[in-house]
């Protein structure tokens, strides 16, 4: 979805009552001075509920810095779950690469 690389930040919240939101972005966005058009890939944040079935997470997506997914369901495949790891994995499309994104509690 977006340009980050392996030291991409952020955080990954999910609440008992079924509530999520995420915030990732590029490690350049810590140093960046204003917020205009040429930057906007640099951060994406995502808000809204999420369910869990057969170790697929769901979330589906009420608010987004991306206009375009507001109203999709993402799913994310668990790869590992410990308590204080987990890895997800975006579900993969024929042809697209797999992408994991590794989420530790702090």
């Amino acid at each position: 979805m977006l340009p980050y690389t392996e030291q991409a930040e952020g955080m990954l919240t999910y609440t008992d009552d079924g509530h999520m939101a995420a915030f990732l972005h590029h490690p350049v966005w810590r140093t960046t001075q204003t917020v205009d058009d040429s930057n906007h890939m640099l951060f994406g944040a995502y808000a809204g509920r999420w369910s869990l079935k057969d170790r697929k997470v769901r979330h589906h997506v009420e608010f987004a810095s991306a206009p375009s997914i507001i109203g999709t369901t993402l799913v994310r495949v668990v790869k590992r779950l410990t308590s204080s790891q987990l890895i997800l994995a975006s579900e993969v499309q024929r042809g697209a690469p797999e992408h994991l994104l590794e989420w530790r509690l702090r």
